[in-house]
């Protein structure tokens, strides 16, 4: 039978050329790239006995890793470090605070008191453990207390010369913090000698923070400018000042003149006090056996209610004490 063969396909002399075989393009199948892309059953089989075998290998060497570990521990005398060791060796920044009760200080004496377990801390440990807080006030907003935006706004714009912190206590009260002392004192003894600051039109008296805080008390420790009227002016000095008013009670800071000696009529002074108790309107200065008189000039000091412990009123205008006097 005679077939028709196209021209392109015959050589000369008639005989058929041979055609070359194209070749098709091999698909590269990856089954992470196309997991759902099956693949050949040997391919896939080869890849299982692969797998296992690599598996196996990088378990076996984890298991000898942790025997020569294991092993090594036992040479050194040491002891297999335990869960909990790990846990403590690797402490996390955002989580919970693990203890290490071998790095941790003991105090405090465990009793009983009246069938109840109770904990004995002694004056010493006490104030160690109030110093690590620095110099700190309590802030009480009586009847409302702004929002942390108010609060930490109304605080920069006092502009301290250092650093400060500050945390809500609970719904009426916040405690800052100072590395400063003069900071400290300039928040406690208020914008003009009144320890009273106003947040946004919310109150905010300051009080002194103290071992003994209570919510429900307000301390009794303020401070309160003086001046020393007709100071000898070569006591114009701050170890002299500094001497002068610890007579007084704590002594906090001098005022600008009278660092400055620009003003020798008084010299001005920032006092710690306990409002409970008069303070001295004069002392006597000993000069070389030349004994002076020397006069103290309060700022108007707050009064303190011993009924229901609270600073601005006296016990006998308290409610507390008294309450069908409340009026209605």
């Amino acid at each position: 039978m005679k077939t028709n063969t196209p021209r392109d396909m015959l050589a000369p002399g008639g005989v058929i050329k041979a055609t070359p075989s194209v070749k098709k393009p091999e698909v590269i199948r990856d089954a992470t790239t196309f997991p759902d892309t099956p693949m050949d059953d040997a391919t896939s089989h080869d890849g299982n006995e692969d797998a296992e075998k690599t598996q196996t290998k990088n378990g076996n060497a984890e298991h000898n890793t942790s025997r020569r570990g294991h092993d090594s521990a036992e040479k050194n005398g040491t002891k297999p470090k335990s869960m909990a060791d790990m846990v403590w060796e690797a402490p996390k920044l955002d989580g919970p605070q693990v203890f290490k009760p071998e790095s941790i200080q003991k105090i405090g004496y465990a009793t009983t008191s009246i069938g109840v377990p109770a904990i004995y801390f002694s004056g010493a440990e006490i104030q160690k453990l109030a110093t690590s807080l620095g110099h700190a006030i309590v802030g009480k907003f009586s009847h409302s207390i702004p929002t942390s935006h108010q609060i930490q706004k109304a605080l920069d714009t006092i502009k301290f010369r250092r650093g400060f912190t500050w945390k809500y206590i609970n719904a009426k009260h916040i405690l800052v913090q100072f590395e400063d002392i003069a900071d400290y004192a300039r928040l406690l003894s208020g914008p003009k000698g009144t320890p009273v600051w106003y947040i946004d039109r919310h109150p905010m008296r300051v009080l002194k923070w103290s071992p003994d805080f209570d919510a429900y008390c307000e301390s009794p420790i303020a401070a309160i400018w003086c001046n020393l009227i007709g100071l000898p002016i070569h006591l114009f000095d701050q170890s002299a000042l500094f001497a002068i008013g610890k007579l007084l009670g704590t002594t906090f800071q001098v005022d600008r003149a009278t660092a400055n000696k620009s003003r020798l009529s008084f010299a001005r002074i920032c006092i710690e006090i306990d409002i409970t108790k008069p303070p001295p309107e004069e002392i006597s200065l000993d000069i070389c056996g030349h004994e002076v008189v020397q006069q103290v000039k309060w700022d108007k000091i707050p009064s303190y209610c011993g009924e229901c412990k609270h600073v601005g009123h006296k016990s006998e205008v308290c409610y507390a004490a008294r309450p069908s006097e409340r009026p209605p």
